[in-house]
């Protein structure tokens, strides 16, 4: 399975190829699927259930190595740079 063509199907999503991040914040768009980043059927990632639980690794490790505290200066927008 090709994953660029499943990613980009107007039957999966609409508008397709813009960028609307709002999309995966709903339920009842697509398949459930949001993304097929590391492939489907026969031409599924052999790695990618390693790499999926290392992630998660990782992001524990992360989290309870460090102590996480709101900011004390609240941002009233998001800083992006």
């Amino acid at each position: 399975m090709n994953a660029y063509i499943t990613d980009y199907d107007e039957n999966h999503f609409r508008d397709a190829t813009k960028f609307i991040p709002e999309r995966y914040l709903k339920k009842g768009e697509g398949s459930g699927i949001p993304h097929y980043g590391d492939g489907a059927g026969s031409k599924l990632c052999a790695g990618s259930h390693l790499a999926h639980r290392e992630l998660f690794t990782a992001f524990t490790v992360l989290t309870t190595a460090f102590e996480m505290k709101p900011s004390k200066q609240l941002s009233p927008r998001p800083v992006l740079n």
